[in-house]
């Protein structure tokens, strides 16, 4: 209440208050025996409620214990699995090494017998040799022809069957030769090929197998060697223009030859 007090400093405002208590009222009807055996189900409740709480917990501590393991042994499995897999590629790297390695060392692209890791000529058929740049590469090509004022020189005889026109297989070498140096000298505008014979046998056949022997050198060179045709002509002389005795055997295979005389160059 308020003005009570009305001298100066009282308070302007005044409360008064009464707190008291008693005791619940039995339920009606309720015996105490009533009332003891309500509070001891109403206990056991609560502790049946604290004891699934406790469980609830105890379960879910297991269940995140569980977990915890399986995603260990899952890690730990995987690990295993990436080393096992790494160790496996690392294995199979190493036989593919091997496998390269032993394919390098007996590779032989050109079939001579002699290993590519060794050979200095892996791509031409050779033989061994004792320097290793030499090795495995074919044996040097003897030159056989070399040009002159006059002629196409050839160092080696052109072989034919004997008494006829054929030439033999031997002398295609020599005649690739002869079509190189034509190709490489386009100055030499016209060549002759003369063939030759010794004296023994008729003049008259000697000259005809000379003149056929002269054409189909002509022939190779131009269907064979790629020598254009209106480079060269053909002639045949027989016996009349010996190099040497036709008294002995080695002055008769001189003269059993074919030349190629230079015509016209520019």
């Amino acid at each position: 209440s308020t003005g009570l007090d009305r001298s100066p400093g009282a308070a302007p405002l005044r409360v008064l208050a009464q707190v008291s208590w008693r005791p619940p009222a039995r339920p009606a009807g309720l015996s105490a025996e009533a009332l003891a055996r309500l509070a001891a189900e109403r206990a056991a409740a609560e502790q049946a409620a604290a004891d699934l709480v406790a469980a609830e917990r105890l379960a879910a501590a297991q269940a995140s214990d569980e977990r915890a393991a399986a995603d260990r042994a899952a890690a730990g499995q995987a690990a295993a699995d990436r080393a096992s897999t790494d160790r496996l590629a690392a294995e199979r790297a190493e036989a593919e090494r091997l496998a390269a390695e032993r394919a390098r060392a007996t590779a032989d692209r050109d079939g001579d017998g002699i290993p590519d890791v060794s050979d200095a000529c892996p791509d031409q058929q050779g033989q061994t040799h004792v320097e290793a740049a030499r090795h495995g590469c074919p044996a040097p090509v003897p030159v056989l022809v070399k040009v002159t004022r006059e002629r196409i020189e050839i160092l080696q005889a052109v072989q034919f069957e004997t008494s006829r026109d054929v030439i033999r297989p031997e002398s295609e070498a020599l005649l690739t030769e002869v079509a190189q140096v034509l190709g490489g000298h386009p100055e030499l505008v016209k060549v002759m090929v003369e063939g030759h014979t010794d004296a023994q046998g008729a003049k008259d056949f000697n000259v005809t197998l000379s003149g056929k022997r002269a054409e189909a050198v002509k022939r190779w060179l131009v269907e064979m060697g790629g020598v254009d045709a209106a480079r060269l002509t053909a002639e045949g002389y027989g016996p009349a223009r010996p190099i040497d005795t036709n008294t002995t055997t080695e002055g008769r295979a001189r003269n059993r030859r074919v030349e190629f005389r230079i015509v016209e160059q520019r």
